[in-house]
């Protein structure tokens, strides 16, 4: 007597297959994932180097290689960024509301203050009278007066050295030259941020992970590297 060919799956079989399906997508799943993610974190670099890019031809152009006061300078008319989107530039993927606040709770337990004005919101179209975006990039070496307590930022355990004579009204940007040329050991201009990015990672508080490096940077060299949140308190090379 011949047997009889099988014509459906038994229920172990069609949960083993299910199980598998279920196993694959998932690491598919992540897989994408993971790509998307570096896509963005590709797409913040263009921008940061886009920046530096901008500053550098800005630096040329001007008599003492002084750095823009604003970041919106960079896209006026016959700037190099003028025929760049600033929305677009300026737009760290990871921002996702551009509430300006770095990511962080404005309230408690956040002890970092109310930096917003380091981000940069370009004067109305002159024709439109449109309001672009601000920036997600903290710009540290703005044009913006060094509030007396964000000294703290440059010097956080000796009071501030001016070198030379401090200014009557120093500006952020004054700040972070006379911070850096009074540390020429310990801090390297390649690893000296000026452009920071707090969006590559979802804060919740400033008390963890503050020795990891998750920060998103512009060196004083424009080069793009990554530093711990704390910058000041505890540099890594």
């Amino acid at each position: 007597m011949t047997s009889r060919a099988r014509s459906a799956f038994t229920l172990i079989e069609l949960l083993t297959v299910i199980g598998i399906i279920a196993l694959l997508a998932g690491m598919g799943f992540g897989v994408v994932s993971v790509v998307r993610k570096q896509a963005k974190v590709v797409q913040c670099t263009n921008n940061l180097e886009n920046l530096g890019r901008g500053i550098k031809m800005f630096q040329m152009d001007s008599s003492n290689n002084s750095f823009p006061g604003h970041l919106w300078e960079l896209f006026q008319p016959g700037s190099v960024l003028a025929g760049e989107s600033w929305n677009k530039v300026v737009h760290c993927p990871f921002d996702r509301v551009q509430d300006r606040w770095m990511g962080r709770p404005p309230t408690p337990p956040s002890t970092w203050g109310d930096l917003r004005y380091l981000y940069d919101v370009p004067p109305p179209d002159p024709n439109t009278g449109a309001q672009a975006k601000g920036s997600s990039y903290l710009y540290e070496i703005s044009s913006h007066p060094l509030d007396p307590g964000a000294l703290s930022y440059f010097y956080p355990t000796v009071a501030p050295i001016w070198s030379p004579a401090a200014p009557a009204n120093p500006t952020w940007m004054q700040g972070k030259l006379n911070f850096l040329l009074n540390n020429p050991v310990k801090y390297r201009r390649s690893a000296f941020p000026i452009v920071r990015d707090f969006h590559h990672t979802d804060w919740t508080s400033l008390s963890s992970n503050t020795l990891v490096k998750k920060v998103y940077n512009l060196s004083w060299d424009l080069g793009v590297f990554w530093s711990i949140p704390e910058w000041e308190n505890g540099y890594q090379p």
